[in-house]
């Protein structure tokens, strides 16, 4: 067989393991290269064709002096074979050590031949082979480390989960965790014991009886627990929950979805019972209706009696004595106003039975004012209708009522000579009234219980009230399918808003 002889040293030079290059010129441009030689200076640099033509030293990422002088020198014949180790940082980072051989081609059209090999693996064959010893035993530490950790750790993990055991035990709510596929994972002692939850799937809870606070039943759909697992977040859910046995226990629930979406997801519950808390309110309701009920007729004797009296001396002409009798018949009547504020607080549902007319609310909410108001304070109070209002249906009386608290309140919160306005004004399908004051304003974390029974913001130490009279306000707005809310900025005033739908067009 004849092998062409150019084509076999093609090969040889395509398949040398060590780089070589042809250069030419001054610049030592580079006229060809294998393989080899790009593998040595960085795969960085590409396939050979990009290193052609390019000047051979600036291929080289690190100090090309050594081999540039190695270069002159090999191509102006001085010393023959010039050889130079150079550093080089490769596309990657590695800082290697290359070894470079020039010499002039003879018998060739190009200048300059040039052989290049990494040297850093000889050289540093030995200290690898050192460091690699020395990595395995610190691997090994750390391993023997890492396994002593672990063992610390699970230990420790195991002390808190007794921990957490114990505290769930203990906790006088009950606590239900679900996974995605229905098993309980979790079910704590008061649940256990309390509620009679002993069971192991979601399935087992649909022999319970669970209801809304009015009695309806609670689809299964819709309990707690399955819609925690679809994702829903809630506190504050009141239920109702009928035992086997028969007794009913009012429950409060809260929940959320635990991790993340799927299979991993958990869905956790906490559930309050509020039976007996229920059952206080309910006496203590009962008990304020009653007092309430008493006081109303001696507290109107006293006031009839009060008025008689101021106009008897003011007819006489005794004005000090007219005006102790003034003093009578206004305690008389703030004594009036919160005993109807404990009547109306004590039977939420007289709040919501209405006896609904079509009234001009413009009319409605200055009764309210020219009624409740007091003379002295009358001029501070400033009624705008800032739209056309149709007629409304509304319990006339219940909306004084709610108009005169909110009055009352703006009143009572506010400098003396500070005025307070009530405007009417039309919105989305609503009628909203409200009533702005330039009072001590409300701070922002408690404005989302302003309008729950018996409570009185920070800011309203100091000021006589029982708390009830923005909750009566936002019981006569439900009843009526309306809403109310506050503004406020503390130290500037407030603003309470009551919001009455509109009736449907014909």
């Amino acid at each position: 067989m004849t092998l062409d002889p150019g084509a076999l040293l093609r090969c040889v030079f395509d398949r040398s393991p060590v780089g070589i290059a042809l250069t030419g010129g001054p610049r030592h441009d580079v006229l060809a290269a294998n393989g080899a030689l790009v593998d040595a200076l960085g795969r960085g640099l590409g396939s050979p064709p990009e290193v052609l033509g390019r000047a051979l030293p600036d291929c080289l990422a690190g100090d090309a002096g050594p081999l540039t002088e190695a270069l002159d020198r090999a191509l102006a014949g001085r010393g023959g074979r010039q050889v130079v180790v150079t550093e080089h940082r490769r596309a990657g980072g590695d800082l290697v050590a290359l070894r470079w051989s020039a010499c002039p081609a003879q018998g060739c059209p190009a200048d300059l031949v040039v052989h290049c090999w990494d040297i850093t693996e000889e050289v540093g064959r030995r200290q690898r082979d050192e460091a690699t010893a020395r990595d395995l035993r610190e691997a090994n530490e750390r391993l023997r480390e890492a396994t002593e950790r672990g063992r610390r750790l699970a230990e420790e993990a195991a002390r808190h989960a007794e921990k957490f055991d114990a505290l769930l035990e203990g906790m006088t709510e009950a606590v239900v965790v679900a996974d995605a596929e229905g098993r309980l994972v979790l079910v704590n002692r008061v649940a256990r014991e309390a509620l009679g939850w002993g069971m192991q799937s979601l399935d087992d809870l649909r022999g319970f009886d669970m209801r809304r606070r009015d009695g309806t039943p609670l689809p299964f759909e819709e309990w707690p627990l399955i819609r925690a697992l679809r994702g829903e977040r809630f506190s504050g859910l009141e239920l109702a929950y009928v035992q086997h046995d028969g007794p009913r226990r009012d429950l409060v629930f809260a929940g959320c979805a635990v991790g993340a979406s799927g299979r991993e997801r958990l869905a956790m519950i906490l559930v309050r019972d509020v039976t007996d808390l229920r059952r206080l309110e309910a006496e203590r309701d009962e008990a304020l209706a009653l007092i309430s009920h008493d006081l109303r007729t001696p507290i109107g004797t006293i006031a009839l009696r009060a008025e008689v009296l101021q106009r008897t001396l003011l007819a006489r002409g005794e004005q000090g004595l007219a005006g102790a009798a003034e003093q009578i018949l206004r305690g008389a009547r703030r004594i009036g106003a919160m005993t109807d504020e404990l009547s109306a607080a004590s039977s939420p549902e007289e709040a919501a039975r209405l006896d609904v007319a079509c009234v001009d609310l413009l009319a409605v909410v200055s009764d309210a004012v020219d009624h409740t108001v007091t003379p002295e304070a009358r001029p501070r109070v400033v009624v705008e209708r800032q739209d056309e209002l149709p007629p409304i249906l509304v319990d006339p009386e219940r909306i004084e009522r709610a108009i005169a608290n909110l009055t009352a309140n703006a009143l009572k919160y506010s400098p003396g000579d500070a005025p307070v306005r009530v405007r009417l004004h039309r919105e989305d399908g609503e009628v909203v009234v409200s009533v702005e004051d330039r009072g001590v304003g409300i701070p922002p974390d408690e404005l989302p219980r302003l309008f729950q029974k018996s409570f009185r913001a920070r800011t309203a130490r100091g000021v006589e009230g029982l708390g009830l009279g923005l909750y009566i306000v936002r019981r006569i707005a439900e009843a009526h399918g309306g809403r109310v809310w506050a503004e406020s900025r503390e130290g500037q005033g407030s603003t309470f808003h009551l919001a009455l739908p509109l009736p449907p067009r014909p």
